[in-house]
């Protein structure tokens, strides 16, 4: 085969992606490099969606932050900087009582939440696969098709 010689804009364009790369990936290493250097710091939840924390925290540490780090993060640290570690941020008789427990350990990426315990009160989740819902014409890649027109009568004695 005959090898292209690779043109300017396709250079440019690797050295584009490759300044992204180096980019994201101090980004993602912050929390490693805080963590390393013994500065304490704790992961606010304040405007994220509670379904992209594990995904963010995931990626912090395969960043390089220790997992430890990252639990420290996630708890006791914040309980202290907010000045309520006597109430929260670790496990002890006496303290407020929340706690996540997972099927499997916290980062790995099929993590999935079994029971919530907030305040005492323990919540239990469903664990099990969902099965993908079956269509009318038998296609279970979707639900059911919705879209059409449709009519709708009530008789109401009286």
């Amino acid at each position: 085969e005959e090898k292209k010689e690779m043109t300017e804009f396709d250079k440019e364009k690797k050295a584009l992606q490759a300044r992204k790369d180096k980019e994201y990936a101090e980004h993602v290493g912050q929390a490693a490099t805080f963590a390393k250097a013994g500065v304490q710091f704790g992961f606010s939840t304040e405007g994220a969606s509670a379904k992209d924390i594990h995904g963010n925290v995931r990626r912090m540490v395969e960043g390089g932050l220790a997992e430890s780090a990252a639990l420290t993060a996630l708890t006791t640290y914040p309980a202290q900087q907010l000045g309520v570690s006597q109430m929260l941020g670790t496990i002890e008789k006496g303290k407020v009582a929340n706690l996540m427990v997972t099927q499997m350990p916290y980062f790995d990426e099929k993590m999935k939440v079994a029971f919530m315990v907030v305040d005492g009160q323990v919540f239990e989740y469903d664990t099990k696969k969902k099965k993908k819902k079956e269509s009318a014409d038998g296609d279970k890649s979707m639900a059911a098709k919705l879209a059409g027109e449709w009519t709708y009568e009530m008789a109401i004695p009286g």
